[in-house]
């Protein structure tokens, strides 16, 4: 090179100052070449660049959540934004000015030739003057807005079909609204709204907040399915926890509770269908037409019940307050013995002597024997059937004593096959058990080795 990289010592070696700018330097080089070997790596897997996003004004909530998991998982694509209307937007999706928009989707054959998903579901809203007599209701139905005058949030010559969507649904319901004007822009529209312009004393405005439904028309059935798929059906329950909430919603959809406006149930509509399903039905003779259900599934009923009421409020609001948290559990009475200690139904444990007599039998038969072990490890730990199932040789620890349940095997009902499941809260546990579990332990284990 030309230059003194080191100065040498008889006790030391000591980098020269042009050395010290030269390993400064080079070490810069060999970090920007493992930085192009990443940056090509990325681009040839779409993994950087430029992304040029186009949303609705009202959208950008949506925006927001929809991007934020995105550009964490790819921080090298940069995310260039533009707000427009509705219909500017398609317009410049059509001419390669933007790669994707976030949009209201009214007629989907206006976007033939785009690829369509949807991202999440809004409700239609009205918008009134704070002095207008139904600005005090929680929900307005399609019947409380046929007679005003109305001003859609939509382009005026309904380009993207917004307008057709929302009168389209006013006429199904056998009213003719009266649309006064046509606006897109939503800031327009608000301030109209508060002066109240355009009409003697309301002005409401129909736009879009966070499915289309109208609060009016939802059923208790319709509460339940919204529910079930937004707070249940993606969540990391299993098979079978999903089915008893379908089983539940089943009993729901099969009373008359069901078919009901959400608007018109009240807490003794709720109150009665509970009591109903705690005592039995009778008719007026006395004579029970339908048995009364279990205190197991009761507690599952109300848990359904509760959660669907409160989704009901928030997010949704649909009502104004949870119902549920007005109805009442019952309690069953309890039948009175005059004779005799034992009550019927009651679950009794196992006498040493039994379980003597259980492991005698099974190890004395050849094909039983192998239920011998998951038997005595039930006995000594009180581990449930399927987490004894679910225990490896690696979860006994048999110089501490203890052993672990990380696993429990379960039948899954809908796929008919049997799975190992985590713990419902995700943790594992430790058991500790005796000298006696430790010595059946350590021979089944060296059995084991020999096979």
């Amino acid at each position: 090179m030309g230059v003194q990289l080191f100065s040498r010592t008889k006790k030391k070696v000591e980098l020269a100052p042009a050395g010290a700018l030269f390993m400064i330097e080079g070490r810069q080089i060999l970090e920007h070449i493992d930085n192009a070997f990443i940056h090509a790596r990325d681009v040839s897997e779409g993994m950087s660049g430029a992304l040029e996003i186009g949303f609705a004004n009202y959208a950008s909530n949506i925006l927001a959540n929809s991007l934020q998991e995105f550009h964490s998982r790819y921080p090298n694509i940069k995310l260039h934004f533009k707000s427009y209307s509705p219909s500017v937007l398609l317009d410049r999706l059509r001419l390669g000015e933007l790669d994707l928009i976030f949009s209201p989707i009214f007629d989907p054959a206006i976007y033939e030739g785009c690829f369509i998903r949807e991202v999440s579901r809004v409700s239609l809203i009205a918008v009134l003057p704070s002095s207008h007599p139904l600005a005090g209701k929680h929900y307005l139905t399609k019947k409380d807005l046929s007679d005003q005058s109305l001003i859609l949030a939509c382009t005026p010559d309904s380009k993207i079909g917004e307008d057709r969507k929302i009168i389209d649904s006013f006429l199904k319901a056998g009213y003719h609204p009266e649309i006064v004007d046509r606006i897109e822009d939503i800031e327009t529209i608000l301030l109209m709204v508060a002066v109240q312009m355009g009409s003697p004393s309301c002005l409401p405005t129909l736009r879009f907040r966070s499915a289309m439904i109208d609060a009016g028309d939802v059923t208790v059935n319709d509460l339940a399915e919204m529910w079930y798929h937004d707070e249940i059906e993606y969540t990391a329950l299993t098979t079978n926890g999903r089915n008893d909430y379908k089983n539940v919603i089943r009993h729901i959809r099969e009373h008359p509770l069901g078919s009901m406006k959400l608007r018109n149930v009240t807490c003794e509509h709720l109150q009665a269908y509970i009591n109903e399903k705690y005592f039995g039905e009778f008719d007026e003779n006395g004579k029970q037409l339908k048995h009364a259900y279990s205190d197991s599934h009761m507690k599952k009923q109300f848990r359904v019940l509760s959660g669907m009421f409160k989704y009901a409020v928030v997010p949704k609001h649909l009502l104004r307050d949870n119902l549920m948290q007005y109805v009442r559990k019952r309690k069953k009475p309890k039948p009175v013995r005059l004779f005799g200690e034992e009550e019927d139904g009651k679950v009794h444990t196992i006498s040493n002597e039994d379980y003597k007599k259980l492991i005698s039998h099974l190890t004395d038969n050849e094909q039983n024997a192998c239920f011998a072990l998951p038997v005595q490890i039930a006995y000594h730990t009180g581990l449930r059937a399927g987490e004894v199932c679910g225990l490896a040789w690696e979860d006994i620890g048999l110089e501490g004593r203890s052993l672990t349940v990380r696993h429990s095997l379960y039948y899954d009902t809908e796929n008919k096959c049997w799975e190992l499941k985590v713990p419902k809260n995700g943790k594992s546990r430790v058991v500790a058990f005796g000298d006696t579990l430790a010595g059946i332990l350590r021979a089944a284990k060296k059995k084991t080795a020999r096979r």
